[in-house]
C-alpha cells in the first residue's frame, strides 16, 4: 500500500456541456466563496468568451473550452521538497487538461488560512500539515507559490490572484508520476 503523502483536489468545469444546456460559466461558478475570483475570467457581455485580461495574457480569443480549476494541493512535511506537487500538476495536467482551454489556479498559502470550526478530523489533518512551521506572511508566502507554479508553466494573470496556463502551448516540465 502507497502511503498518503498528501491530498489534492481539482474541478473539471465542462463548459462546453453547459453551453449546450444554454448555461453560461455564470450558471455553473455560483459559489462566491469558492468560485468567485474564477468568474473574472469570463467576458460578462459575451459570456462564452474569456475576459479582455485573459485574451490579453494568451493572445487569442475565442469561445472558451473547458476550464481545469487546481484547488488545493496539501503536501506532508516528510514528503516536501521532491517536487510532489509539480508531479501532481503534471500528471493532472497530462490526464484532465486534453479538452481544455486554460488550467487556472489562485496562489494562497494554507498557512494563512483561518482554522475556523473544523471538525476534529480536520483539526489532526491541519497538524499533520505543520503548516505552523510557515511563516504567515501572506505576501511573501503567496510570492514563493507564485515562483513554484511558475516551473510548471503558469503565469500571473495582471490584476488578479490568480496563475493561468494556456493549455494549447503547455509543455510537460516534468514527467508524470509512475
Amino acid at each position: 500500500m502507497t502511503p498518503l503523502a498528501g491530498t489534492a483536489t481539482l474541478a473539471l468545469i465542462n463548459l462546453t456541456a453547459a453551453r449546450r444546456a444554454g448555461l453560461t460559466p455564470f450558471d455553473i461558478l455560483v459559489d462566491e466563496a469558492q468560485w468567485g475570483d474564477y468568474v473574472s475570467l469570463f467576458d460578462k457581455t459575451q459570456p462564452h468568451c474569456f475576459a479582455a485580461s485573459v485574451e490579453r495574457a494568451h493572445a487569442w480569443r475565442e469561445e472558451c473550452g473547458n476550464l481545469l480549476i487546481f484547488d488545493r494541493v496539501e503536501v506532508l512535511p516528510e514528503y516536501r521538497g521532491n517536487d510532489l506537487a509539480l508531479r501532481y500538476y503534471n500528471t493532472a495536467l497530462l490526464r484532465f487538461g486534453a479538452n481544455c482551454s486554460l488550467a487556472v489556479l489562485k496562489p494562497f498559502p494554507l498557512q494563512c488560512e483561518s482554522a475556523g470550526d473544523e471538525p476534529a478530523s480536520q483539526e489532526a489533518w491541519r497538524e499533520a500539515l505543520c503548516l505552523g512551521e510557515f511563516s504567515r506572511d501572506r505576501r511573501a508566502g503567496t510570492g514563493r507559490l507564485k515562483r513554484h507554479y511558475e516551473r510548471c508553466g503558469f503565469k500571473a494573470l495582471r490584476g488578479s490572484p490568480l496563475m493561468l496556463l494556456d493549455l494549447a502551448k503547455w509543455q510537460p516540465t516534468l514527467r508524470p508520476t509512475e
